[in-house]
């Protein structure tokens, strides 16, 4: 779901408050759901052809990095900024209906848990960036996590501390926590309307991105494309984030990009040119490093695609592809730009064959296809 970056910040206040008032009274069965509520968790459940994948990722190892596993892993490593910012993925139940949040995982696909979505946040406080902490609290009989916000430790109520990350501020995308009692459980899933469930609003939960497994019936495009970017990504390096004061800026010129296309001929914009930017780096403490940032448009070509990349000091942070028919939402190029930011890697985008391009786009990294959009694309059955 999008939504307008002031905004965001202001209700970014919600994360203040513990998570320990029970629902209200409601006419719905004893574990706060509705029969059908399982049915439709399940229906969000992506199933995929994982060899197909591998395939498509040794490919890319194959043509990118000449086979050679070590080169690529040492440059993603230098690159990535993991021990900042990583994922954590969603699972779910049934029986009754509940979520556990798996730390830096890309899938849930753990002792029987599905995975619903990806989120990716903060693991360390930033002023500016995710600056409130949430612990997140795990319980047995059924296993499930539950979120305290304010806090980075939440041994209460019968429950273990597990981890804590921090909530981010500037950004588009952002989930309602709801929660039930009998057991005491939560669930998260973008545009649920859980109230009409029986569970209860307990917050609104901020993410730096979302996404989630990218279904086959969503990769037609994908599938016949992705090779003609490898050519493109070859060409491309990203570089490593030497301190907060970049991540900022680089954060922040990936929230103000409105592009919505590229052609194949190069065109360099200047950070001031960004609408807002100027003043959100002034804002973040980094408006030092404004003069030094661009977008570059097609800096690097071939064919029928090209790059947009982040650029502070002519250092590339983070890159997507594109094909220069790919017209979309540019809050779909920003959800695959932090995600290059965050990974060390460019990514690949094309179209989504279920969706238009406003609605939904595919994303390919760090070995796997992933679908990203708003409204309608979350509540598509698979």
């Amino acid at each position: 779901m999008k939504v307008p970056t002031i905004i965001a910040a202001l209700v970014a206040v919600a994360f203040t408050a513990p998570v320990f008032a029970a629902p209200a009274t409601s006419p719905f069965s004893s574990n706060g759901t509705l029969v059908d509520d399982d049915g439709f968790l399940s229906s969000r459940v992506v199933k995929y052809n994982t060899k197909e994948m591998a395939a498509i990722a040794a490919k890319y190892e194959e043509v990118v990095h000449g086979g050679n596993a070590l080169i690529r892993s040492n440059a993603v490593a230098k690159a990535a900024i993991s021990s900042d910012i990583i994922p954590f993925c969603v699972g779910y139940a049934a029986n009754p209906s509940r979520v556990r949040v798996f730390r830096n995982k890309l899938s849930c696909a753990i002792q029987g848990w599905v995975t619903l979505y990806v989120f990716t946040a903060h693991t360390k406080k930033d002023d500016y960036l995710a600056a409130s902490p949430l612990c997140v609290g795990f319980a047995e009989n059924p296993t499930r996590s539950m979120y305290f916000s304010g806090k980075t430790s939440c041994t209460e109520g019968g429950w273990t501390s597990e981890y804590s990350f921090y909530a981010s501020t500037n950004v588009h995308d952002y989930v309602t926590m709801w929660q039930a009692y009998n057991p005491h459980r939560m669930l998260l899933y973008p545009e649920y309307k859980g109230n009409q469930k029986g569970w209860k609003e307990a917050y609104t939960q901020h993410t730096r991105s979302m996404f989630r497994p990218a279904a086959d019936n969503e990769l037609k495009t994908f599938k016949s494309e992705y090779i003609l970017h490898l050519e493109v990504h070859k060409k491309l390096s990203i570089a490593s984030i030497p301190d907060a004061k970049t991540l900022r800026c680089v954060s922040l010129m990936i929230e103000h990009t409105t592009h919505r296309k590229i052609t194949l001929t190069p065109f360099s914009l200047d950070g001031r040119n960004l609408p807002g930017y100027s003043a959100d780096a002034y804002d973040a403490k980094c408006s030092d490093l404004v003069l030094k940032s661009t977008i570059e448009l097609s800096r690097i070509s071939v064919g029928g695609y090209g790059a947009l990349e982040v650029q502070i000091n002519k250092k590339t942070y983070a890159a997507i592809s594109l094909g220069v028919a790919t017209e979309a939402d540019p809050y779909h190029y920003r959800t695959a730009l932090l995600e290059s930011l965050r990974s060390g890697q460019p990514v690949i985008v094309t179209k989504n064959d279920k969706f238009d391009t406003n609605t939904g786009l595919i994303a390919y990294f760090q070995g796997a296809a992933y679908a990203i959009g708003s409204g309608d694309f979350w509540n598509a059955d698979f």
